[in-house]
């Protein structure tokens, strides 16, 4: 259940932030249809670019995965320290939504 909960939050970060980086290539490529033309180096750049963002939202989402434990006896999830802390609560809050 924890792993399913932090890939649920990796795969919807990392499509938000594809569809952000499809928009913004979109939006280059009607209003500056001349830096655009090159396909070899626009593919290059879409790897990097996926890549970049596969990375960042692993890494964004790295804190999630401490939130929670599984309990010895019992498979359900038990909150840890992180979840209980203000600053943490506060701060995810405002860097998250």
């Amino acid at each position: 259940m924890i792993i399913y909960t932090y890939c649920r939050g990796l795969v919807a970060a990392g499509t938000i932030y594809i569809t952000v980086l499809v928009t913004v290539n979109r939006y280059l490529a009607v209003c500056r249809p001349y830096a655009a033309s090159d396909t070899t180096a626009v593919k290059r750049q879409a790897r990097c670019y996926v890549a970049l963002v596969a990375t960042f939202s692993v890494l964004f989402n790295v804190p999630r995965f401490f939130e929670y434990k599984i309990a010895d006896s019992e498979l359900r999830a038990m909150p840890t320290w992180l979840t209980t802390n203000f600053f943490y609560r506060v701060s995810t809050t405002i860097t998250c939504y």
